[in-house]
């Protein structure tokens, strides 16, 4: 398995705030930099942020979906913008 953590820098003052809310649901690297590696903006992240203030996302897989869905939403934005 490919060590996602080797490709990522240093975490921003917004990303370590959202590593630190990703590890209330699962305290796993590999979870935690595959959060990183598929959130890529400050506003990505404030977006991940925000829905776990606000209880969007409850559950490990609510949280997964949606980082997931913000990685899809980017690239179809980036193919057709």
């Amino acid at each position: 398995m490919t060590d996602v953590g080797a490709y990522l820098s240093e975490p921003t003052e917004i990303e370590k705030e959202m590593v630190k809310r990703i590890r209330t649901f699962w305290n796993n690297d590999n979870f935690v930099n595959c959060s990183r590696y598929l959130v890529k903006t400050d506003d990505e992240r404030r977006e991940v942020i925000g829905a776990i203030k606000d209880g969007i996302i409850k559950t490990t897989e609510d949280l997964a979906l949606y980082i997931l869905q913000i990685s899809e939403d980017r690239k179809k934005e980036n193919n057709h913008g």
